[in-house]
C-alpha cells in the first residue's frame, strides 16, 4: 500500500509541476519559465497560451493557420516607449 501511495504522489507532482513547466519551455516562453519557479501557476498560463512562432512547439504541433496566428501575434508592434513622467512634470511653460 505504501508503494501505491508513493507512486500516486510522484505522478501527481509530475502532472502539477513538471508537465506545464516542460510545455512552457517548449513553447519558447523563457520569461514565464523563470517566473514559474517562484509562482507555479505561471507555468499553467504559459502552457495554455499560444506558442512563439519559432519555438519547437509551434513548428511541431501547429498547422499553417495556427502558425500564422502565432506569427501575427508575435509581430505586433510594441505599445511604444513608457512615458517620461519626470520630463512631463517640467514641461509646464510658465516662463
Amino acid at each position: 500500500m505504501d508503494t501505491l501511495v508513493t507512486v500516486a504522489i510522484v505522478l501527481g507532482v509530475l502532472l502539477v509541476y513538471v508537465v506545464p513547466m516542460v510545455i512552457t519551455g517548449l513553447k519558447g516562453k523563457q520569461g514565464m519559465l523563470l517566473a514559474g519557479v517562484f509562482l507555479h501557476p505561471v507555468w499553467w498560463v504559459g502552457a495554455i497560451r499560444l506558442a512563439l512562432p519559432d519555438s519547437y512547439w509551434a513548428r511541431r504541433f501547429y498547422g499553417p493557420d495556427k502558425l500564422a496566428r502565432a506569427g501575427d501575434r508575435h509581430a505586433r508592434p510594441p505599445l511604444g516607449p513608457p512615458p517620461d513622467h519626470i520630463t512631463a512634470l517640467g514641461a509646464d511653460d510658465r516662463t
